[in-house]
């Protein structure tokens, strides 16, 4: 499947999963990465970034290729 990576957990339960040859997922964190850009707060670079939820934490990585976060901070 190309350079997809999947994390799984229990019985072949997908809790994650990341393809980095493509830079957006075609699922709902495609919105979130663009709501900077509709807010109007758009720099190509974001200095702190909070993620409520992260699960497997393959929506860090969208972020960081998107935005270059200097810092961010996952609760689940």
């Amino acid at each position: 499947m190309g350079q997809r990576i999947n994390l799984y957990t229990g019985r072949e339960y997908l809790q994650s999963s990341y393809d980095p040859s493509k830079p957006l997922t075609g699922t709902v964190w495609d919105w979130y990465l663009a709501a900077p850009i509709f807010a109007g707060t758009f720099t190509q670079k974001l200095n702190n970034l909070l993620i409520l939820g992260l699960g497997g934490g393959a929506v860090v990585k969208l972020y960081n290729r998107a935005y270059r976060v200097q810092k961010i901070v996952g609760a689940e």
